[in-house]
C-alpha cells in the first residue's frame, strides 16, 4: 500500500504541475513532445540508381549545389530563446524558436559527417572524370576520405558520394540529381546500418533556390519504418517564411509562419485547430490574438 500511495502523491503532484500551466505552454510541451518523437529517425543516419535523362554530354562542368541544399536554417536570432524565456508573455513566439531550432540541430547532428564532406568538396578544385562526362572532387575529413562525382547528362547532373572511414568501405553515403546550375534537385542519403544486404533508403531531400522560391524539404523515405512518410519542410516566398512539420505516426502536422522583415508569425497545429500567434520584434514578439 505504501508503493501505491506514493505513486498516487506523484500523479497528484504532476497534476498540479500540469494545471498550473498556461494553455499555451501545454501546446507548446504538446507540440514539442511530438517533434521529438518525429525525428528521432533521423539519428540513425549518425557516423557510423537514378535515372537522369538523355545519354551524357561531353565537357559540361557540372556546378555543385549548395550546402543549403542539406540544411534546414534557423528561425531568428540565436539567442532568441534566451530573450522569449524570460517573459511569459512570449509562449508562441518561445514555442516556435524551439520547434525550428530542434529541427535544425536534430537534421545538422544526423547529417554531421557526410554535410562536412559535401561543404569541403567546395574548397577543392575537381578533376575532370577520364571519360570527360563530369567531374570529381576528393576529399578528407575526420578519418574520412571520399570521392564526390557530378556526371552530366543533358540539362542535369548525376551526384554520388563514396566514403571509406570508419567502419565503412566504398560507402555510397548520398546520391541525388540536380540542374546544371545547381539550384533545384534531391539528395538521397543512405542507412549506414545494412539490412538484408543492402543499405536502404533513409532520407531525402528535396530542394529549389530561386529569386522568387527558396524551398528545402526533408522526409523518411525508408518503407518499412515506422517515420516513413514524415517530413520537414521550410519554404521562404520574398520575406513570408513557412516551416511544416508532418508526422506520420500521429498523424499531425505544424505549421509556423514568420515574417523575416517584422519578426512576426504564428505556429499552428494544422490538425487540431490550435493556433497561436505573436507580435513583431518591435513589440517585444508578446502573444496577441490570431485575426480570424
Amino acid at each position: 500500500m505504501k508503493d501505491g500511495i506514493a505513486v498516487n502523491n506523484e500523479n497528484d503532484r504532476n497534476s498540479q504541475r500540469t494545471s498550473n500551466l498556461y494553455p499555451e505552454e501545454i501546446i507548446m510541451r504538446n507540440i514539442i513532445i511530438s517533434l521529438a518523437a518525429l525525428f528521432a529517425i533521423l539519428l540513425t543516419l549518425g557516423c557510423s540508381s537514378f535515372s537522369v535523362g538523355p545519354a551524357q554530354t561531353v565537357g559540361k562542368k557540372p556546378e555543385l549545389p549548395s550546402v543549403a541544399s542539406m540544411e534546414i536554417p534557423p528561425l531568428g536570432e540565436s539567442d532568441a530563446l534566451a530573450k522569449a524565456a524570460a517573459a511569459k508573455t512570449n509562449i508562441a513566439y518561445l514555442t516556435a524558436t524551439t520547434a525550428v531550432s530542434y529541427w535544425t540541430l536534430t537534421i545538422e547532428l544526423a547529417l554531421l559527417e557526410p554535410v562536412a564532406l559535401f561543404a569541403l568538396a567546395h574548397t577543392v578544385d575537381p578533376e575532370p572524370l577520364p571519360d570527360n562526362s563530369g567531374s570529381v572532387w576528393t576529399i578528407g575529413d575526420n578519418g574520412f576520405q571520399a570521392q564526390l562525382t557530378g556526371k552530366v547528362a543533358a540539362d542535369s547532373v548525376r551526384w554520388s558520394m563514396s566514403v571509406t572511414g570508419g567502419d565503412l568501405v566504398n560507402f555510397v553515403w548520398f546520391e541525388g540529381t540536380s540542374t546544371i546550375t545547381g539550384n533545384a534537385g534531391y539528395w538521397v542519403f543512405h542507412d549506414t546500418t545494412l539490412a538484408s544486404g543492402i543499405y536502404p533508403e533513409l532520407i531525402k531531400f528535396t530542394y529549389e533556390t530561386s529569386d522568387a522560391r527558396e524551398e528545402v524539404k526533408v522526409e523518411v523515405v525508408k518503407q518499412n519504418d515506422i517515420e516513413y512518410g514524415s517530413y520537414l519542410q521550410w519554404t521562404a516566398l520574398g520575406a513570408e517564411m513557412f516551416f511544416e512539420s508532418f508526422d506520420a505516426t500521429q498523424p499531425e502536422t505544424v505549421l509556423i509562419s514568420w515574417n523575416e522583415a517584422v519578426e512576426s508569425g504564428y505556429i499552428e497545429n494544422v490538425t487540431s485547430g490550435e493556433k497561436y500567434c505573436w507580435d513583431t520584434k518591435s513589440n517585444g514578439h508578446k502573444d496577441i490574438p490570431c485575426a480570424l
